[in-house]
Order: structure tokens, then sequence, then C-alpha cells
């Protein structure tokens, strides 16, 4: 089973004012996938699908930045796991594993690359 199925994530579009809107929630209420649906662009999504790659195979060194953070909330890619912080970057308050980070990226920019788009007109 994986994250998707275990935080009982959806992914669906909805319709708001004539424009369509690609959204995500999960039934547990889970933060990560909020942080994550914050992004969406599928090349910024691409490139931490990289560098989440090149972590798990073990070349953090070559990251040339970790940062994921989506302009709310602050996220870094460690050797380890993806580490979230309290809105003063001072804190962690949540980690999670790279292979689940990788798993929820993965699902939501296939879902944002599958029409109808998002901010398509209706």
């Amino acid at each position: 089973m994986g994250i998707i199925k275990d935080k009982g994530i959806e992914f669906y579009n909805q319709k708001f004012d004539g424009t369509i809107y690609k959204i995500s929630k999960s039934n547990l209420n889970d933060p990560n996938i909020s942080f994550i649906a914050r992004f969406k662009d599928s090349d910024t999504i691409d490139k931490f699908i990289n560098n989440v790659n090149l972590a798990i195979e073990g070349h953090f060194d070559l990251i040339a930045d970790p940062d994921v953070s989506n302009g709310l909330e602050i996220g870094f890619i460690t050797p380890t796991g993806v580490d979230f912080y309290d809105q003063d970057g001072q804190n962690v308050i949540d980690t999670l594993p790279l292979e689940d980070f990788k798993e929820i990226l993965i699902a939501w920019r296939d879902f944002l690359l599958t029409p109808p788009f998002d901010g398509t007109k209706v």
C-alpha cells in the first residue's frame, strides 16, 4: 500500500466561476499533500523529483538546492527525508520519507498534466 492510499489522498477538478482548478485533499487532513499541491508547474515538480532521486541514490551532495519551499511553507530535502519547518524556519515540525515525498510528487504532477488543465476556462 502506498502513501496515496494510506493517507486517503484524492485529486479532483473543481469548477469555480467558470475556471477549472486542480485540487487535492487527504481524508486524514495530511499537511504534506497541501504543501505539495501548491506547486502547479510540472517543471518545478520534475526538478524536485530529480533531487529526491539523487538523495535516494546516496548522492545528496549533488543537489545544488535542496529547498522545496512553496512560497508559504518551508521545506528542505535531506539525505533521508524532507523536513518541513514552522513559519519562522526555526523548528522542524514534520519529516516525510524521501520515497513518500516522491510518490506524492509524481501523482500530483501526473494529475496536473491530465486534462482539463488547471486554470482552464469553461
